[in-house]
């Protein structure tokens, strides 16, 4: 046997290792992403309870529906639509959504773009 034959033998043992490393890397920092959406989702969830109820409700269904107008809203509340409108604006105002004019209708929606798209 050869040195170069040795060597290539031990180099294809590493580079089987370093696949075996990758494999297990990636799984480590997939969890590790799983359990910050995870932690994320825990922090939203235990800051939405700081709201009063009629917020936390508005929040909730805007939330549930991803974006909507202020009597799309009301219809999951039962609550009258300008009262409606009125609760997400105050939302809008603490920093919880965002809105947007579509022609004559105001869109609420939860994040930052306009898409309605959580960032």
């Amino acid at each position: 046997m050869t040195i170069f034959s040795i060597i290539k033998n031990e180099l294809v043992k590493l580079n089987r290792k370093l696949v075996m490393l990758d494999k297990k890397m990636d799984i480590i920092i997939e969890s590790h992403i799983q359990e910050m959406n995870r932690r994320k989702n825990i922090d939203v969830d235990v800051d939405v309870l700081k709201l009063p109820d009629y917020l936390r409700r508005s929040f909730l269904a805007l939330r549930k529906l991803g974006s909507a107008s202020s009597s799309d809203i009301s219809s999951i509340t039962k609550v009258a639509r300008a009262v409606e409108s009125s609760y997400l604006n105050q939302l809008v105002r603490l920093g919880w959504c965002n809105k947007k004019r579509e022609c004559r209708r105001v869109i609420f929606y939860i994040g930052s773009d306009d898409n309605g798209l959580l960032p």
